[in-house]
């Protein structure tokens, strides 16, 4: 086989990859990583399933590698690492595909994977990810069937949340605790007024209730989400914001912590603080909101929006969080199109340079996460 995957880290987001990928992809698949147990996990999960390699190093890993082959890596280790995944990427010639949602580190990945010689697309996943592609389909349908004149406002936002919520937190994680840390913590980028500006995560003149099916939730901005569709819609809209949605409650309970610890505001703090009350919890559904209201050449105000859930479902025997399914399905419909040439420009390509269309109509995507069936409303000024 000429395409080869390459899953770097193989915990819950890179087994569940391997398992869609063996669904919808004819490609020789390899794991990487640097724990036995978690190789012999997947290895017994895995058995007798053909084109599929488990390595414990590097140097395993490229012995057996096919000459001239179509490499992809996906990277499913924390974003403190992405950078140097990232440039073994580069020095293998391989595509390298990101699904971190830290920001200096993929400034970071920028630069080093600029003049790479294979096409390589950073913050892929759910969120960063696929609502920065859905927000952009939204933009894109404005265009070209309402006579786009000026963006009032994209909001983008997402959250992962428990079936059950219990006090005080509200929470449980199906996420990375560190990656949640991270973008409560980490400054982010927004577009006000019209200009892309930083502000501090959880900043509470972001935050927002609304309702969804029903159910009263809160959101606020966070870090990360935006991906780089702030700055490619900063000069057309007033507004461009990715929030976190959350059960009522849970960021005041977060702000009280971190105030607690406001001497030393780093990502690991929190996340030390944020374990010692929350419990994993991987029976949780995906809560997909964005919003897009514009202007008409005619000076109507009109808004296209979306909401969508997810939940977790048995494949193949085993149960795969809302989380999981929706962030690895992304990620792969990206390395399908990588291995199909729909995305071929060589260096660095980003969310807002991804094709909605090809993207959200593909196979693997409307699989988990269904039919779009974006709304028009004549929004009041």
């Amino acid at each position: 086989m000429k395409d080869i995957l390459i899953i770097y880290g193989g915990g819950n987001i890179g087994s569940c990859i391997l398992q869609l990928a063996k669904e919808f992809l004819s490609c020789k698949a390899f794991v990487l990583d640097s724990s036995e147990e978690r190789l012999l996990t997947l290895s017994k999960q895995f058995k007798g399933v053909e084109n599929i390699e488990f390595c414990i190093s590097k140097s395993e890993l490229e012995s057996k590698l096919i000459p001239n082959s179509t490499k992809v890596i996906v990277d499913c280790t924390p974003g403190v690492n992405s950078v140097n995944v990232a440039s073994y990427a580069k020095a293998i010639n391989a595509s390298y595909v990101s699904l971190t949602e830290h920001v200096k580190e993929t400034k970071e990945i920028e630069t080093i994977l600029e003049d790479s010689n294979c096409p390589n697309v950073l913050q892929t996943g759910l969120a960063p990810g696929y609502v920065n592609v859905l927000g952009m389909r939204l933009y894109q349908k404005a265009k070209e069937e309402y006579h786009f004149k000026r963006g009032k406002e994209l909001k983008m936002m997402v959250g992962a949340l428990p079936q059950y919520s219990p006090k005080p937190h509200f929470y449980g994680f199906s996420w990375s605790p560190i990656g949640v840390a991270t973008e409560y913590i980490e400054d982010l980028e927004e577009v006000i007024s019209g200009s892309l500006k930083n502000r501090k995560g959880l900043d509470f003149d972001s935050y927002e209730n609304f309702y969804s099916n029903g159910c009263e939730y809160e959101a606020i901005s966070t870090s990360g989400g935006i991906a780089s569709v702030g700055k490619r819609l900063e000069k057309e809209f007033d507004f461009v914001s990715y929030k976190t949605i959350r059960n009522v409650g849970h960021f005041e309970w977060v702000q009280n912590l971190i105030e607690k610890n406001s001497k030393n505001k780093q990502p690991s703090v929190l996340e030390n603080e944020l374990k010692k009350h929350i419990a994993i919890d991987n029976n949780d559904y995906v809560l997909i909101e964005v919003n897009l209201s514009f202007q008409t050449r005619s000076n109507e105000l009109i808004r296209l929006s979306e909401s969508l859930k997810i939940e977790g479902k048995t494949i193949k025997g085993k149960y795969l969080s809302g989380i999981q399914l929706t962030t690895s399905s992304a990620a792969l419909e990206i390395v399908r199109e990588i291995f199909e040439g729909k995305i071929n420009k060589k260096g660095v390509v980003l969310q807002d340079q991804i094709n909605p269309k090809i993207f959200l109509q593909s196979k693997i995507i409307k699989e988990i996460y269904g039919e779009l069936k974006i709304c028009k409303n004549y929004a009041e000024n």
